[in-house]
């Protein structure tokens, strides 16, 4: 019982004297600013499992569409407003030369008049081309050969035609340059109308040079004309076909026409009689209406959907295959239907409405990729029924247009001017670049530009005309942002690699304060065995391990800390393992003599005559007494550890495979150009690491006032 009631007294002595040390270290201003900065460092390390946005800071990189965009290669004002009937009109353009494309059709008006214009791809330049009766509903360039030098001069020469058409007129104009060769001077447009009513829609034959991945277009003005098709509604509704000049060929009447759509077949086929040589397919409804170049009806017949959209790829109109398909969608099916035999086909099912359809050329029968998209998801199928992978979409989809060229895919929203382009399909991204412009904007055309002899994509906003590489430039370091193309947020930006460095500098919390703890408490640990063995024992022994320390105290630190590094090899461990070898020596100097200190004191002697062996005096009395200063020395070393382990990682001579914050300013000492160019990516892990160490300081500062009671008596 005796016992008992002195264990009690002793455990309240000890209650007692730690509210009394901390009244004092709390009264210091330092000690409680380092406090509490130090608790703020905790609860974020508590916390950084529920913060962090990527568990794999260090490995994780952004997707591409967020950090590599395309080159802006024009933006002109546009005098006119593009904008037609609450929407944005289409951009058309074609290369009439293999050099590449000159200008970019638009339509617009200024007040009450309509016009069609033509827009340089070298200077944003405007050219007022012609006028148009009312607010045009579509617009198309295309190509067309220039028989007559061909015939004469064996010069292949291609000329840029241009259909427009609006409620009641078809415009058919040929681009004619002022200068000496085609795409110099002045351009102008030589006009032929056709007049009808209730036209509600108008194609051609021909397509666009830049359209074609082989060969040229063989459609000429005299011999191959390029037909133009218009669906009017007269009271009944028409098929019309019509020449170049604005001559009709035929006019066939279609009944019961609901929600139409209209795609033509054959483009690059010779347009003979047969239906197999092409023809214009149109949807309405559930019925799917095939008419040959002549006029004649192939097939009329119920499919199993409400048709949305249509779509052929290139190939199919290039070649007569066994395989040519056109492909229709609706609701949440696409099919196909069989061009030479008409037979239906079940190309994808799924649960959410289809966007788009889209594709490669398809030169050796399906695809190789085909693309289905839906307002969440991107699909792509190797075959029918095949999904070879799923790609969550980066923002609602409004359009998908293919670059046969490259087998890559431009996928956009015209109401947000959000882009994405899709090339990298078999790679975990799959997406080259992105691009948000934060506006209304039309529908975008590629195009072969003239001035760079590369390949282009133009659009236009309400006010610009803008002209973007279909190259992906890396924007890398991103600043601050809370909106990309990919749905992702980063609060500190990126660095160079593209790393998100809020994960970055949350990830780095746990791991830095891991390396200041276990190095300070080893260091107390074998300081406090150590310095107690040697301050308490006299002999032989002491001295020598006293002369040992000494000879390692007085070893360079940061020499022999970078060599230590680089022989045991950069990891966690042997960093701690380093900063723990030289770190010891200091402490235990400092407590040999408070140690000896101690020794001399009375009550020590008293329990020696007590009868108290050497561990009961050394665990009752001298290492209580210690420890505040150990403390002390714990506060000093943990921060100074966090500190050495930062300067290891900035030099290069510390694991980068975790995260630490001074694993993130590495960068900075191979180019401190970068602290100006990202200071996002480089101020938070300064500011973490000097208030760490700031926080120890402070600690140590109050914890003197606590080992040192002068030091408030002074005040």
């Amino acid at each position: 019982m005796a016992e008992e009631s002195y264990r009690k007294k002793r455990l309240k002595f000890r209650i007692a004297q730690f509210k009394k040390q901390w009244n004092i270290f709390y009264k210091s201003v330092y000690g409680r600013v380092g406090f509490y900065i130090l608790v703020g460092f905790i609860v974020i390390t508590v916390l950084s499992p529920l913060i962090i946005q990527h568990s794999d800071p260090v490995t994780y990189i952004a997707p591409p569409e967020d950090f590599y965009v395309a080159s802006n290669q024009l933006t002109s004002h546009l005098s006119f407003n593009p904008e037609v009937s609450g929407s944005l009109m289409k951009l058309t353009a074609t290369s009439s030369t293999p050099e590449g494309s000159y200008l970019v059709f638009g339509a617009g008006h200024t007040g009450t008049s309509y016009a069609l214009y033509g827009l340089s791809v070298n200077n944003g330049r405007e050219y007022k081309l012609f006028n148009i009766s009312s607010a045009p509903l579509g617009l198309r360039a295309f190509t067309v050969g220039d028989y007559n030098k061909y015939a004469i001069a064996g010069v292949l020469s291609l000329n840029t035609y241009l259909l427009v058409y609006t409620n009641n007129d078809v415009y058919i104009a040929k681009i004619n340059w002022s200068g000496s060769s085609y795409g110099s001077g002045t351009p102008s447009a030589s006009v032929s109308t056709i007049h009808e009513k209730n036209i509600i829609y108008s194609t051609t034959s021909a397509m666009s040079y830049h359209e074609s991945y082989s060969g040229i277009p063989n459609f000429n003005e005299i011999c191959n004309p390029a037909y133009i098709f218009t669906v009017n509604n007269n009271g009944t509704y028409h098929l019309n076909e019509y020449t170049l000049t604005g001559s009709m060929v035929w006019s066939k009447p279609i009944n019961n026409l609901n929600n139409p759509h209209f795609i033509y077949y054959g483009s690059l086929l010779g347009n003979s009689n047969a239906y197999n040589d092409g023809g214009i397919i149109i949807s309405s409804g559930n019925r799917i209406m095939f008419y040959s170049v002549n006029g004649t009806e192939i097939y009329n017949k119920t499919v199993p959907v409400n048709v949305s959209g249509m779509y052929i790829p290139l190939a199919y109109n290039e070649g007569l295959n066994k395989y040519n398909s056109l492909f229709f969608y609706g609701n949440n099916s696409v099919y196909s239907l069989n061009l030479v035999n008409f037979t239906l086909g079940s190309v994808f099912k799924g649960n959410s409405k289809i966007t788009g359809v889209s594709s490669t050329a398809g030169e050796s029968g399906f695809p190789s990729t085909f693309v289905v998209t839906t307002s969440k998801n991107i699909y792509l199928l190797s075959g029918p029924g095949r999904i070879q992978r799923t790609v969550a979409s980066p923002f609602y989809i409004s359009g998908i247009v293919p670059d046969y060229g490259s087998s890559t895919f431009l996928l956009y929203d015209n109401s947000t001017g959000d882009f994405v382009y899709m090339e990298y399909l078999s790679s975990k991204d799959p997406f080259g670049w992105g691009l948000d412009l934060k506006e209304k904007i039309s529908n975008p055309e590629f195009l072969l530009n003239s001035k760079t002899a590369g390949e282009s994509i133009a659009f236009v906003s309400s006010s610009n005309f803008y002209l973007y590489s279909t190259a992906g430039k890396d924007i890398n370091p991103l600043p601050p942002t809370f909106h990309t193309l990919s749905g992702n947020s980063f609060p500190l930006g990126t660095n160079s690699e593209g790393n998100d460095v809020w994960s970055l500098f949350i990830g780095s919390f746990p791991i830095d304060l891991e390396v200041g703890f276990v190095v300070g408490i080893a260091i107390l640990i074998i300081a406090a065995i150590i310095s107690m063995f040697i301050g308490y024992f006299s002999g032989m022994v002491s001295a020598v391990i006293e002369t040992i320390t000494l000879a390692i105290y007085l070893i360079p630190g940061l020499p022999f800390l970078i060599v230590m590094a680089k022989i045991l090899g950069p990891s966690i461990p042997n960093i701690i393992l380093i900063l723990t070898f030289l770190g010891w020596e200091f402490a235990t100097f400092t407590l040999i003599g408070v140690v000896r200190g101690i020794k001399s004191r009375t009550f020590v002697d008293a329990a020696k005559v007590s009868g108290a062996s050497t561990m009961q005096i050394l665990r009752r009395h001298m290492f209580p007494n210690m420890g505040p200063l150990l403390v002390y020395i714990t506060a000093i070393n943990i921060g100074g550890a966090v500190g050495s382990v930062s300067t290891l990682e900035i030099l290069g001579l510390a694991p980068l495979t975790v995260p630490t914050w001074g694993g993130m300013l590495s960068g900075f000492y191979s180019d401190f150009f970068d602290l100006a160019i990202a200071p996002w990516w480089f101020i938070p892990p300064i500011v973490a690491i000097t208030l760490f160490i700031m926080a120890f300081i402070f600690i140590a500062r109050g914890l003197d006032e606590v080992v040192n009671p002068r030091v408030g008596g002074r005040r």
